[in-house]
């Protein structure tokens, strides 16, 4: 039998409750804990709290086996993003395919999550790292087109020279317009 708030068993006549990081860190029928749903549902706030827990696991995976900080990452949800970094989650992560928070975050445009991950007094950024099919961050963005994207990776120090390993191309022979060059 379950206690009334759902946070503990009854077992031998006693109710033993659950921790809170536990709560935190337990994971719904999708796969997602307490902190993904925040990022979900843009609750910066909620997430900041939950992370001040000590036991809170800031880089337990959720659907998909995205972090948390993927999960902000690809919804542009930047303050979120700025709390897991604060929080101690490491800006350099790959995931199983390599792709690391700078990937995911040309992929999907995220410009907001870009300038966090990119912040100046972040000085420990890998901008060249290579995903499994032989992608930098900025061959990504060029590939995408995205002159925003571009000159931020490209003061963040990438360098636009790579060559793919596949296509031989440069990050510049990639792009498609004008302006992205």
């Amino acid at each position: 039998m379950r206690s009334p708030i759902y946070t503990g068993v009854q077992s031998d006549g006693w109710v033993r409750r659950k921790a809170v990081y536990d709560i935190i860190n337990d994971r719904d029928s999708l796969g997602q804990a307490a902190l993904h749903i925040c990022i979900k549902h843009s609750q910066p706030e909620a997430m900041k709290k939950m992370m001040s827990m000590p036991g809170v696991d800031v880089n337990l995976p959720g659907m998909g086996n995205y972090s948390p900080a993927v999960l902000a990452a690809t919804k542009n949800e930047a303050l979120c993003l700025q709390y897991l970094l604060d929080g101690g989650v490491d800006v350099n992560q790959q995931d199983s395919t390599l792709w690391t928070l700078l990937h995911h975050s040309t992929a999907q445009e995220a410009s907001g999550s870009l300038e966090v991950i990119l912040h100046p007094n972040r000085r420990d950024v890998q901008v060249d790292l290579l995903n499994e099919e032989g992608h930098t961050p900025l061959m990504m963005a060029c590939i995408k087109n995205c002159p925003s994207m571009i000159c931020a990776l490209v003061g963040a120090g990438a360098n636009p020279s790579m060559v793919h390993r596949k296509s031989k191309q440069t990050c510049r022979d990639m792009c498609s317009t004008v302006e992205a060059r």
